[in-house]
């Protein structure tokens, strides 16, 4: 399990989201999962494409930032699909 720093900024506050990927989750448990000071606040599952959706919401995070969370990650860290994609 690896973790991650992730910083944003919404409605003028700082928010710095430490990100556990769980490289062998099993479809039942979701891959990423997200903590505000030191509390689950939100986790993701990537989609055969990659793109995350939402797991759950402990945090009860809005819509939007939710949504710029999902872009960070997608953005931030390396996806195994990605590979496929790449130019050769």
């Amino acid at each position: 399990m690896e973790n991650h720093i992730i910083a944003i900024t919404y409605k003028k506050e700082q928010h710095q989201f430490s990100i556990s990927d769980h490289p062998h989750h099993d479809g039942e448990r979701c891959k990423y999962k997200v903590f505000e000071n030191g509390l689950l606040v939100a986790s993701f599952e990537p989609d055969a494409q990659q793109f995350l959706h939402l797991c759950q919401n402990p945090g009860k995070l809005e819509d939007k930032l939710v949504h710029e969370l999902a872009a960070k990650i997608e953005s931030a860290l390396p996806h195994p699909g990605a590979k496929h994609f790449a130019e050769k």
